[in-house]
């Protein structure tokens, strides 16, 4: 069996653990530090993303979803399946963020 680094990564699992505590503001705190030493660690981003779903900062959200695809576009090694399917999700996510925000009042 073959661990990634993102895999074994202690913020990406200990944001996890106070995402699911309901503690938001620490768990954002510790998935940033991970998105902060792994840039292209996709999961992280969308663990992030479902924090700012859940509070409803939509603005963020989008932002922190394009953020993620500028970063896929700037890496040179092709992405794994595994990568290609968080892509995918980061995508279509970013896509009902925006239509969410179009329908935004003022």
């Amino acid at each position: 069996m073959h661990i990634t680094i993102e895999e074994d990564n202690p913020y990406f699992h200990l944001g996890w653990c106070y995402a699911d505590l309901g503690n938001f503001a620490k768990a954002e705190e510790v998935f940033k530090k991970d998105l902060e030493l792994l840039p292209a660690h996709y999961n992280a981003y969308l663990r992030l993303a479902r924090l700012y779903y859940a509070q409803e900062r939509w603005g963020e959200l989008a932002d922190l979803l394009q953020h993620a695809l500028d970063i896929a576009a700037g890496t040179a090694k092709e992405p794994s399946e595994y990568e290609r399917k968080e892509l995918e999700a980061i995508k279509q996510n970013l896509d009902e963020v925006r239509e969410r925000l179009t329908k935004a009042p003022g």
